[in-house]
């Protein structure tokens, strides 16, 4: 197949993606990753952490840790959450194209090298995309769970089973993706109610653009709002964000701690088999020398029987002739190789 060939496959193949994760549950978005390549968790952390929620003068009275400090704790629980999920992955880049998306935007312009639509780390299948997202929005619209109450294997198993290829960890990873996305809800209510404050203190300008050209004037309006006494549900909030922060670890936990109880329970059947080998390999062995004992199994093999039956067999490896020939004369191998040793003594094998 010529190159243009596999680069047309290539985006035949990205676009028939594109098509069934648009018609997969729950729309565009992905609690994976977009199929554009670009990730909504992450853009929703990344756009709170550059919003008024983590200026130096707005810290929540009461509660030690700040905003931007528990967003980057959402960060990592959210990598570690999908982490089982990487191994979906695919359309990684063939390795005589990868220098294809390597290239610079000057090279791309200057038209050396062909562009196609390929984002470096790989995509998810449709079928992975829909599960993740149909997962997703079953835990966070069903009555009959809540990922945000103590966490139990038995309850996530109930409502959400764990069917190949996905394990428990894709899907209690889901239980956190889901604490994480009402983590970020808080926040952004957080947001609602401080735009509803400024354009009552400051009419005819939008929060967004104070934020942008007045971020002095709207830290010391906002600051003297969350210290007022009667907005002390900012604290709720605050503490809201760390209970859900805490059960997203709580579930990363619970895959941790099934991992183990699942790598005790292959070692303890691993030593059990490896006993009942042990056993039969002994059983057998005892046997073996109770054949070896029997004089009259062993009386009337002579060197030279053995010697004939091995120049009978030339080329062939000893062990397969001394297995043999053990069954043959009904004695045990070690028989054999003695019988062998007189023969050899002997000058019988020549």
């Amino acid at each position: 197949m010529l190159k243009d060939d596999l680069i047309e496959s290539e985006r035949h193949a990205l676009d028939t993606i594109r098509v069934r994760c648009a018609r997969g549950v729950g729309g565009a978005f992905s609690p994976l990753e977009n199929i554009d390549g670009t990730n909504s968790i992450f853009d929703s952390i990344d756009a709170l952490v550059d919003s008024p929620l983590c200026w130096p003068g707005m810290s929540t009275p009461g509660y030690e840790q700040q905003a931007d400090t528990v967003l980057e704790s959402l960060r990592d629980l959210y990598e570690r959450a999908v982490q089982p999920w990487e191994q979906f992955r695919t359309l990684h880049p063939p390795l005589p194209y990868m220098r294809v998306w390597a290239t610079t935007e000057a090279d791309q312009d200057a038209g050396a090298l062909p562009i196609y639509d390929r984002w470096p780390n790989g995509t998810f299948p449709a079928k992975i995309q829909r599960e993740a997202k149909g997962r997703y929005w079953l835990l966070k619209s069903t009555s009959r769970f809540s990922a945000s109450e103590i966490p139990n294997k038995w309850d996530l198993d109930f409502v959400s089973p764990a069917i190949a290829p996905l394990k428990f960890e894709h899907v209690a990873g889901m239980a956190v993706v889901v604490c994480i996305a009402r983590a970020l809800e808080q926040y952004k209510d957080t947001l609602t109610e401080w735009a509803y404050v400024a354009r009552e203190k400051m009419s005819g300008h939008s929060f967004e653009w104070l934020t942008q050209n007045k971020p002095a004037l709207l830290e010391k309006l906002l600051a003297e709002h969350v210290a007022s006494s009667d907005s002390g549900y900012e604290a709720e909030r605050a503490s809201r964000v760390a209970a859900l922060a805490k059960n997203a670890e709580a579930w990363l936990e619970l895959v941790n701690t099934e991992d183990y109880h699942q790598a005790e329970i292959e070692r303890t059947t691993g030593n059990a088999t490896r006993k009942t080998l042990a056993k039969v390999a002994a059983e057998k062995a005892s046997s073996a020398r109770k054949s070896a004992k029997n004089p009259r199994s062993a009386k009337h093999l002579t060197a030279q029987m053995v010697a004939d039956d091995f120049k009978a067999r030339p080329g062939v490896k000893f062990q397969i002739v001394q297995g043999e020939l053990a069954d043959k004369y009904q004695v045990h191998e070690s028989t054999i190789a003695r019988r062998h040793k007189e023969a050899k003594e002997k000058n019988l094998l020549s």
